[in-house]
């Protein structure tokens, strides 16, 4: 069953891959995020094309912030990255990209508090 392309800049047997790749990944989080199973292949696609040759550090979390939603505030980057890496590996993992992108763009507002003071804290 074909569900369409997602992303036009994939080659077409690169994403159904990556698809079946995330769906145990999707399966997991489905239900502790409040993202549609497309929204969830999306974001996944999007991490797998910004991790595809160097993982997601500190220092390239800073430039995806900057280039994605014009951040500019290093200190302020750095304690997002703290509050997105929970199990201290120092890189941003597709697990901990979900949750994070999941409070950050569709949080309530009592996770959103929650995120924020863990990001100030």
């Amino acid at each position: 069953m074909d569900f369409g392309q997602i992303d036009l800049t994939l080659d077409p047997q690169e994403e159904v891959r990556c698809r079946k790749r995330f769906r145990p990944i999707i399966k997991e989080f489905g239900s502790r995020t409040k993202f549609t199973h497309k929204e969830m292949e999306g974001l996944l696609i999007i991490y797998y094309k910004l991790t595809k040759h160097q993982p997601m550090d500190r220092k390239y979390f800073r430039r995806v912030m900057f280039t994605m939603l014009n951040f500019q505030n290093d200190s302020l980057i750095d304690r997002i990255f703290s509050a997105f890496d929970r199990n201290n590996k120092l890189v941003i993992t597709m697990d901990s990209w979900i949750i994070g992108m999941s409070i950050f763009l569709r949080g309530d507002l009592d996770e959103r508090i929650k995120f924020c003071f863990t990001v100030y804290d």
